[in-house]
């Protein structure tokens, strides 16, 4: 699933309810939330949508690693990573039969 099939979905989702939309819009709308969901998870501990899950910011620090093509080694820098824990509700969805 992409971009442009969420907002299909978002766009089918708004005909039931009586709205309707276009599939540019829908895109934008799409668009809209996850630009503030990575402004969220950039600015913020800790970002939750219940019942999907949470996001947090972590911090690697520096390490030695080893180049796997040549074997050489090579420093990796410290880096800020987004880390996502699914919510109880989704991981049941992901194991229902």
């Amino acid at each position: 699933m992409n971009k442009l099939d969420i907002a299909y979905a978002v766009r089918s989702a708004l005909a039931e309810t009586g709205t309707r939309v276009t599939v540019r819009r829908a895109e934008e709308m799409a668009e809209a939330v996850l630009w503030e969901l990575r402004r969220g998870i950039a600015e913020e501990p800790r970002v939750e949508i219940r019942g999907f899950g949470r996001w947090k910011k972590r911090t690697k620090k520096m390490r030695t690693g080893r180049n796997p093509k040549t074997g050489k080694l090579a420093v990796i820098r410290a880096r800020t990573v987004a880390v996502f824990k699914p919510g109880v509700p989704f991981v049941s969805q992901l194991n229902a039969e």
